[in-house]
């Protein structure tokens, strides 16, 4: 994955196309929507709500009858084809962090909040700061069906904003978060099996729709600096698990 690390390296965003084949994507959505439909029957509220992502599949609660699929999923985390480009994009110990399976709208089409990822958790433009430059974290998302539903700013994830970026990002009004033109943001769109590796403290937003369906799983790994991250949920995989992982991915989980 040279050219994709290349890419990054320039614009804080990479396409990998054909990351998966078609028997794989049939795999995993297989298991994501499973761990979906569960996760909608423990919560019935989301609907009519907005969601368009649930977050934390490898929740042990999700696998008491399928092991099977949480070695598949994890394996999956640690491929050695994402780590490795993790390492040449900069990572020297990239972290497991967390997952976001989206989904389509409930709701009318509508665009996404612009944010940085940086923004979350923090309680002011100056905390928030500090965090872009003392971390890095990044999305490796995999679309199990054609994705257009990323939008990112190009480079933005090395600099703090322009002040007409920053008149969106942090507006009050959600509203104008979600409805303004940002300034230099493109498209980055995806087909089924393809893969986008995107840094997660470049401004970007999503778009959503009821139709079509969406269906992307995204894997966000982090450096050991961030530290707000969540506690791993490899703390919750026994020595059963972790035995079939086979070495490499357990390396990666330094199990």
């Amino acid at each position: 994955m040279i050219d994709a690390a290349t890419r990054f390296a320039a614009d804080g965003y990479a396409i990998i196309p054909g990351f998966m084949g078609t028997t794989q994507i049939a795999r995993y959505r297989a298991i994501c929507d499973r761990i979906l439909a569960q996760w909608r029957a423990e919560h019935p509220e989301a609907a009519g709500q907005r969601t368009t992502n649930m977050a934390y599949l490898t929740d042990p609660r999700y696998f008491a009858e399928y092991e099977e699929e949480l070695v598949a999923l994890l394996k999956l985390i640690a491929d050695p084809r994402v780590v490795d480009l993790l390492h040449a994009v900069g990572f020297e110990t990239p972290l497991f962090h967390n997952t976001q399976y989206f989904m389509e709208s409930d709701e009318l089409a509508w665009p996404g909040m612009w944010h940085r990822d940086t923004q979350f958790m923090a309680p002011n433009p100056d905390t928030e700061r500090e965090r872009m430059e003392g971390s890095h974290s990044v999305h490796f998302r995999i679309a199990f069906i054609e994705d257009a539903a990323l939008d990112y700013v190009p480079r933005s994830e090395r600099r703090w904003d322009e002040p007409a970026e920053l008149a969106i990002r942090l507006h009050e009004d959600d509203n104008v978060r979600r409805e303004s033109a940002m300034p230099g943001a493109v498209a980055v769109p995806l087909k089924a099996g393809d893969a986008a590796l995107f840094h997660a403290w470049g401004i970007h937003r999503g778009r959503y729709a009821p139709l079509p369906v969406g269906r992307s799983l995204d894997i966000i790994y982090a450096d050991r600096r961030v530290a707000w991250a969540p506690p791993s949920a490899m703390d919750h995989i026994g020595p059963r698990v972790a035995w079939r992982l086979g070495p490499e991915a357990r390396r990666f989980f330094a199990l």
